[in-house]
């Protein structure tokens, strides 16, 4: 081993056989502790290799890898343990998405507040809006709450795109009607790439969708709180 640190032992094949036993000694002699393998595979090139066992590599140094059973000769291969690898990128994603909330937000108020000053400043009065249209504002505006919430509970996503359905025919010929087909898009484009991200997530290519979801996520959100806080369709 190069390093010291955590490693795997990978078998190649789907399915390891019923006596595959594995023993890792250390430069010294001494054999290794080995952790259950779990069920962790790795593709790459159109080979699909199975864990068969984990350890700790106390000390860089040369190993010996004994693998006995009755089988077929076997290829094996040892590589550092990814596992710690990807839960970072996971977390990357998720800090980036909820910062990008957080930047929406604040975006948003910060418009309302600067709207707020304005026509308060001397100016002439704005129309009166009418009560049905602020009530319908107001619960898109909420339907974007959601959504932005949907990071931290994952669940008010779907509470979002109810309201959409239950309200569009309310809002069916007014201008904010735009927004509420921006959401449901927005959902279903969301879940179909969730879908794809965990599909792929065993080529660890998952894991680049779901950030790129997420970001994209946030876009959509942002963009659409910024356009209904200045009355006008999305799209």
């Amino acid at each position: 081993m190069r390093e010291a640190g955590r490693h795997v032992v990978w078998h190649e094949g789907a399915n390891l056989p019923a006596s595959f036993a594995v023993t890792v000694r250390t430069p010294g002699g001494a054999a290794l502790p080995l952790d259950l393998p779990g069920s962790q595979t790795w593709t790459d090139s159109s080979v699909t290799r199975t864990a068969a066992a984990k350890f700790t590599a106390p000390v860089a140094g040369r190993y010996t890898i004994e693998v006995t059973g009755s089988f077929d000769p076997r290829t094996m291969a040892v590589t550092r343990d990814f596992t710690g690898s990807m839960l970072g990128v996971v977390a990357g994603a998720i800090l980036a998405a909820l910062l990008g909330v957080a930047a929406g937000i604040t975006m948003a108020v910060a418009v309302v507040v600067k709207r707020n000053a304005g026509s308060g400043a001397g100016g002439p009065a704005t129309p009166a809006v009418k009560d049905s249209e602020k009530a319908l504002r107001e619960l898109t505006a909420v339907v974007y709450a959601l959504q932005a919430a949907s990071f931290v509970t994952g669940i008010t996503l779907i509470g979002g795109v109810v309201i959409n359905y239950l309200k569009r025919d309310a809002v069916a010929g007014t201008w904010l009607e735009s927004h509420f087909r921006w959401q449901v898009r927005t959902f279903w484009w969301t879940l179909a790439w969730a879908v794809i991200g965990f599909v792929t997530t065993i080529v660890l290519v998952g894991f680049a969708v779901w950030l790129a979801a997420a970001i994209w996520l946030v876009y959509r959100i942002v963009k659409g709180w910024l356009r209904l806080n200045d009355g006008q369709p999305v799209g």
